[in-house]
């Protein structure tokens, strides 16, 4: 290939795709040399890699396969690696399938059950599966897909079936990382409502609305993103920025998923350790459904995990006086006490959460504008 001085090319992404369509020849002994000349004597060699990522150094996540399926009376032998990378972005989650030298399709339908009714992603979930002798009947004319539905259906379920254990603890990561997300909005919430921005009386303001009924029957004002948000003016004397003078300590909330069986059947649960202590524990039911379905909503339902785990921080503040008098500032709890109960309690200390949670986060300087 010769090209003219006014034009170039994309040395490494033609490499990178030569890999790629060819990775199974490369795999098997076969290489891909590619030698750039300069015109200032700078000529240089490079021989192509076949695969795009290292497999993991932990056994436990690779699956390596060397099967046969039979199709009457013919054997259709293959092998293949599938591992879970590090990493390794959702485009690039993919299975390659390849015959002769060459890849002939990706497919992600091993990445759910047979039946359609477990799905995974597959983020971070790749490998291949190489085709041996005795396919060339079951691929098209152009060797570019598989022409046999059973035979296909047969070999995904298979691959499924090998997999699953990858693929669930993709989602258990996945889990993880949203967890990890929510803690961090709902730890600033439980701060965030003591506040002297953040007014929960009055029309018009940025909390949640009026709770003067003792029976919480007034309607609670909607939520307004701008409203009232400038921060108030504190008298330097004081020893902290609350109406009595201190500064309720910071509380971090920390979120586990656990399984079905160490919850106790639950769905989310808070467990109170002492009334002495500022870093809050919740533990998430990971095998539920209701959970699966979150994870599986395409965008995440973030909202309603969000509205899970308030509740159940709600229902535990309001059953440990000693945690919620350590937890929140005097305004706050002023307010709360003039509810008529702890069930009204809880529903408007989870509103008020919701609220904080929901807030614009603004920059310092743009809180200064």
């Amino acid at each position: 290939m010769k090209l003219r001085p006014e034009r170039s090319i994309n040395a490494d992404q033609v490499q990178r795709e030569l890999a790629r369509l060819y990775a199974p020849g490369l795999r098997h002994g076969k290489s891909i040399k590619w030698l750039t000349i300069s015109s200032k004597s700078r000529s240089y060699m490079q021989t192509l890699q076949g695969e795009p990522f290292d497999l993991p150094a932990d056994e436990s996540k690779v699956r390596r396969f060397n099967i046969v399926l039979q199709a009457g009376d013919r054997e259709l032998p293959v092998s293949g690696t599938v591992a879970l990378i590090d990493d390794l972005p959702y485009k690039d989650s993919m299975i390659s399938i390849g015959f002769g030298n060459r890849v002939i399709m990706t497919t992600r339908e091993c990445y759910q059950s047979a039946d359609g009714e477990t799905r995974y992603s597959g983020a971070g979930v790749a490998g291949w599966l190489d085709l041996g002798d005795g396919w060339q009947d079951f691929l098209s004319t152009t060797k570019d897909d598989i022409n046999d539905a059973r035979v296909w259906a047969v070999l995904m379920h298979h691959v499924f079936e090998e997999i699953e254990p990858l693929l669930k603890q993709t989602e258990e990561d996945r889990l993880s990382v949203i967890l990890d997300g929510i803690a961090l909005d709902l730890s600033d919430a439980l701060n965030g409502i003591n506040d002297v921005d953040f007014n929960i009386e009055g029309h018009g303001a940025a909390g949640a609305g009026n709770f003067t009924d003792a029976s919480l029957n007034t309607v609670i004002e909607p939520f307004k993103p701008l409203g009232n948000f400038m921060p108030k003016v504190v008298d330097p004397s004081r020893k902290g920025p609350y109406p009595d003078g201190k500064t309720p300590p910071a509380t971090r909330l920390l979120i586990h998923q656990c399984p079905d069986k160490d919850i106790d059947g639950a769905l989310c649960r808070m467990g109170v350790i002492s009334e002495h202590e500022n870093n809050l524990r919740i533990e998430v039911n990971k095998d539920h459904e209701v959970v699966q379905e979150l994870l599986k909503a395409r965008p995440l339902n973030k909202m309603a995990l969000h509205l899970m785990v308030t509740r159940e921080i709600a229902s535990a503040l309001t059953d440990h006086d000693g945690l919620l008098r350590r937890v929140l500032s005097k305004k706050v709890q002023s307010k709360l006490n003039v509810l008529s109960d702890d069930g009204a309690r809880e529903r408007a200390l989870a509103r008020l959460l919701m609220d904080s949670a929901r807030r614009p986060k603004l920059e310092p300087d743009s809180q200064a504008a």
